[in-house]
Formats: structure tokens, sequence, C-alpha cells
């Protein structure tokens, strides 16, 4: 059984992806020919799971559901909605860019993937800031309780003086800033990881 299980592990092991992009496929095959290596199965899904979350801002819509899905079915929930916010800032940057309808849907987009209104009251509010003109931003806004002063969309006593700054409203809302300490960027992350995971397979660590 020894030599059986070597001989079935090489073979499928030389299929695997060096940057773990097929990991959940490797542990498929793994997992129905080879039950008993476990650690092997949860290894290579690990695997994928980190290429992935690396490439967080390239995955689609679907992409990204599907792997908050695993996180959510791992018992995870706190990873599922950061691959959804990491995403949604990627798309922030470029919405920023793109213009205010772009900007809106977006903001619709934080209600229905984290229901974040105050991210989505973000979006509006770039957008009404990018075109005063734009009645749906202005709409929105005061459909959710903002009243405009001095040009600016806010809450009833959110005044400047009585706002979050901007890396204390950051840190709340999971965005990262440059100029952040590395216990900021933990902080707004969620805190360091809580195991790391070393796999030593085919004469690799």
């Amino acid at each position: 059984r020894i030599f059986y299980s070597a001989v079935v592990l090489a073979d499928i092991e030389r299929h695997a992806a060096p940057d773990g992009s097929n990991g959940d496929q490797i542990a498929a095959r793994i997992e129905k020919r080879l039950p008993e290596r476990g650690d092997l199965i949860r290894a290579y899904r690990d695997r994928e799971l980190k290429y992935l979350n690396g490439r967080t801002s390239q995955l689609t819509r679907e992409q990204v559901l599907d792997l908050a899905g695993r996180y959510v079915r791992r018992e995870q929930p706190d990873k599922a909605k950061d691959v959804k916010r990491r995403w949604l800032q990627a798309k922030e940057r470029r919405a920023k860019s793109d213009g205010p309808r772009e900007l809106m849907e977006l903001g619709e987009e934080y209600l229905n993937l984290l229901q974040d209104e105050r991210g989505a009251a973000r979006m509006f509010q770039s957008a009404y800031q990018t075109n005063p003109q734009l009645s749906t931003a202005s709409t929105w806004l005061s459909e959710h309780g903002y009243e405009l002063q001095d040009g600016r969309w806010s809450l009833p006593g959110d005044a400047r003086g009585g706002e979050r700054d901007d890396l204390t409203e950051a840190i709340h809302e999971g965005r990262v800033l440059d100029g952040m300490t590395g216990s900021q960027v933990r902080e707004t992350l969620g805190g360091a990881p809580s195991s790391i995971v070393r796999m030593a397979s085919a004469g690799q660590i």
C-alpha cells in the first residue's frame, strides 16, 4: 500500500501547478484515490485559496462569491467578508476614474455584498462630487438620511468636527491606506494570520 500510494501520489502531483492555481483539482484527485491523505488534501486546497486571495482584484464577481463561499463553508465568515471588501476596494479605484455612474453601481454592490451602507454612501458621495447635477446620487443620499451641507452630503450631526478622521474611517471600513503602520494594517485586515501551513511534497516545502 505504501508503494502504491507513493506511485499514485507522484502521478497526481506532477499535474499540480507551481502557483497553486489548480490546488482544488489536485486535492479532489487525492481525495478520490488516497482519502487517507487528509493533510495533503487540505494543503492543496489552502494553496489554491492563497493563489486566489493574491489575485482578488482580477477575479470576476462570480469568482469572488465562490471564493467567499469556500471560506463560509470553512466557518471563516470574516475571511469571506474580507475577500468581498478587497474586491470592492479594487473596483473602487477604477470606478473613480470611470465616472459617477460606475461609482453608484459600486455603491449598490457594497450593499448587496456586504450590507455596508457607509461604504455605499461613500460611493454616492463621490458620484455627487464628480457630477453635482446627477440627481440619482442626490436622491439616494437623501433617502438614506444624508443632508447636503456646504456642498457635502453627511448624516445629521456628522459635522466635520465630529467626523472620524480618514484613518479611523478606513480602519473601520477595512480599507488599507498608504502611510499606515504595521499594527494599523493588521487592525484593518482583522489581525495577523492565526496559522501558517507548511507542506512537504515532491521535494519542496
